[in-house]
C-alpha cells in the first residue's frame, strides 16, 4: 500500500484529529497503520522556517519564511582564510533537501540551510588570524610588559623546569611553516635565588623544529627579538611554544606575530641528483639554501635572444617557484629550506613543475612550445623544443623547462652567460679530453679570444 503525507495545522486548541471516511455510497476503506507523525514547523499560516548555520563564516537566506514550493536563494560569506565548499539544506526531521548550487526548493517542513567552509588560504598567505587567543599550560601575566608568562616565574619560583606553554592549530592544509614568536627566556636582577644566565635553559619549538632562546634579565627588557621556526605539518596540526630544560630556566612570551604557510611540501629538504653530464634543472616548492659545495652553481635564464638564452648566475637563494639550471659535479645534493631571505631580485624565465607533468599538458597550459635542457650540435648546452611522439613526454617533478611562443620554429637555444661565472672546477663527461678548450657555458672553442675558458676541468684565463 503507497503511504499518504498530509500537512496539517494545529491550532491554539492543540488537537490533532486524523482518519478515514467514505463520501460516497460504496466508499469502502480500510486503514493499515499510521506511520508517522511529525512536527514539521511552528507556523500556522502554511509557511515554513528557513534557519541558517554557519562555522568560520555567515550565510543568508533570500526569505526567513515560505510555502512549500517556493525556490529558496542562499548566499554566503567565509571568514579570512576560508573558502566556501558547499550548502547543505535538512529537514527539521532530518531528510536531506537537493541544493541546485545555491538555491532549492522548499519543501513542507522548517529547514536549516548550512554554509560549509574549509581553509581556503594559499603559499605565502599569513594564518596568524587563526591562532588561539588563549595558551595551554602553566602561565599568567606580568603586568609590566603584558607578557604572558610561566607561572612560576609570575610567582618569582625557582624550579621552573619542565613548564610548557603552547598553541594548537588543527585541520591546517599540510606544508612548512614559518613560525615568528616573541620570545625569551629570563632571569631576574636582584633576587635572592640563583637564576642560570647561560644557553639551553629554555627552547622555543613548532612541531619538531626548535631553538635554544636569548637570555634577558626582565627587569631591563622592554623588547623580544622575534624568533622563526620552520614546522612541518603532516597531519594537519601545527603545535608551537616555549618549556624549560632546567630549573630557573623561566620564560616569557609576548605574541605570535606571524604563521606563514611557505610550502606545500612537507619536507625542510630537497635531494637533488646530479648525473655524469653535470647538468640538472630545478623547481622547488620552498626557498632554497644553495649547497656549500666546491663547485655548485645555479643560474636563471634571464632572457632569449634570437637563439641565445642568456644567463644570469643566482649567488644568494634559489627562490621558491624558480626554474634554474644547475651546474655541478656529479652527486647527491641536500638543498635545504633557507631561513633567510633573498638579497637577489631573481627572475627566470624558465617554468617547472612539482609533480610529473605530461608535456602534452604544458603546451595546453602555456599555449607556446616546451623546451627542455639538452644538448645539441658539437654538444652544445642548451633548450631543445620537445616534439609530437618524441622522447620525452613527460615534465620530471621538482625539475624545469623553458616556454616559448616559436612562431619561427627555433628548434634549439644555446645558452651563454654574459657575465664571468666564477667556477672554481668544472668535471662534466663532455670534457674528458684534456686538450680540448671551453667556455663557461660548456661550448668547445676552437680558437679562444681573452677571458675565462675550462681546461682540463680547470679555470684558466687566456690574455
Amino acid at each position: 500500500m503507497q503511504p499518504i503525507t498530509i500537512s496539517c495545522t494545529v491550532g491554539d486548541d492543540k488537537t490533532l484529529k486524523y482518519g478515514i471516511y467514505n463520501i460516497a455510497n460504496g466508499g469502502n476503506w480500510y486503514v493499515a497503520n499510521v506511520t508517522s507523525i511529525k512536527y514539521v514547523s511552528a507556523n500556522t499560516d502554511n509557511t515554513f522556517n528557513i534557519n541558517t548555520s554557519a562555522q568560520h563564516g555567515t550565510i543568508t537566506a533570500s526569505t526567513a519564511k515560505t510555502a512549500a514550493g517556493t525556490t529558496v536563494t542562499l548566499s554566503a560569506t567565509p571568514d579570512a582564510l576560508y573558502q566556501l565548499d558547499s550548502f547543505t539544506v535538512t529537514t527539521c526531521t532530518g531528510e536531506n533537501v537537493t541544493v541546485n548550487g545555491n538555491t532549492f526548493v522548499m519543501p513542507a517542513a522548517d529547514v536549516t540551510a548550512t554554509a560549509n567552509f574549509s581553509l581556503g588560504y594559499h603559499v605565502d598567505d599569513d594564518i596568524v588570524a587563526l591562532a588561539p587567543t588563549d595558551w595551554e599550560g602553566q602561565t599568567g601575566t606580568y603586568a609590566g610588559l603584558g607578557y604572558t608568562v610561566s607561572e612560576r616565574y609570575k610567582h618569582g619560583g625557582d624550579n621552573g623546569a619542565g613548564d610548557v606553554l603552547t598553541q594548537t592549530l588543527t585541520d591546517l592544509k599540510n606544508g612548512v611553516y614559518a613560525v615568528t614568536l616573541e620570545l625569551a627566556a629570563s632571569f631576574t636582577s636582584g633576587r635572592g635565588f640563583n637564576c642560570p644566565t647561560g644557553d639551553g635553559l629554555s627552547v622555543a619549538f613548532a612541531n619538531g623544529s626548535q631553538t635554544n632562546l636569548e637570555v634577558v634579565d626582565r627587569q631591563g627588557v622592554g623588547s623580544v627579538t622575534p624568533i622563526t621556526l620552520y614546522a612541518s605539518v603532516t597531519d594537519g596540526t601545527l603545535k608551537y611554544g616555549i618549556k624549560n630544560l632546567q630549573v630557573s630556566g623561566n620564560w616569557y612570551i609576548a605574541n605570535v606575530t606571524g604563521i606563514k604557510y611557505i610550502s606545500e611540501s612537507t619536507t625542510l629538504t630537497h635531494e637533488l641528483t646530479i648525473p655524469s653530464t653535470g647538468l640538472s634543472t630545478l623547481y622547488l616548492p620552498f626557498d632554497a639554501e644553495i649547497p656549500n659545495a666546491d663547485f655548485f652553481v645555479v643560474v636563471a635564464v634571464k632572457e632569449i635572444s634570437g637563439t641565445t638564452a642568456h644567463l644570469k648566475e643566482v649567488h644568494d637563494i634559489i627562490p621558491a617557484k624558480t626554474g634554474v639550471m644547475i651546474y655541478a659535479n656529479e652527486g647527491t645534493y641536500t638543498l635545504p629550506l633557507a631561513t633567510t631571505s633573498s638579497t637577489e631580485n631573481v627572475v627566470s624565465l624558465l617554468h617547472g613543475v612539482l609533480e610529473d607533468t605530461p608535456v602534452e599538458t604544458l603546451i595546453a597550459q602555456e599555449g607556446k612550445s616546451i623546451y627542455v635542457l639538452s644538448r645539441g650540435i658539437k654538444e652544445y648546452i642548451g633548450f631543445k623544443r620537445v616534439v609530437a611522439n618524441g622522447a620525452v613526454t613527460t615534465i620530471p617533478a621538482n625539475k624545469a623547462y623553458l616556454p616559448f611562443s616559436n612562431a619561427s620554429q627555433v628548434n634549439f637555444f644555446n645558452v651563454y652567460s654574459d657575465t664571468t661565472t666564477d667556477i672554481n672546477q668544472l668535471n662534466m663527461s663532455f670534457q674528458e679530453d684534456s686538450d680540448e678548450i671551453y667556455d663557461l657555458t660548456g661550448r668547445k672553442v676552437t680558437a679562444p679570444q681573452k677571458g675565462i675558458y675550462i681546461v682540463n676541468g680547470k679555470k684558466v684565463l687566456y690574455k
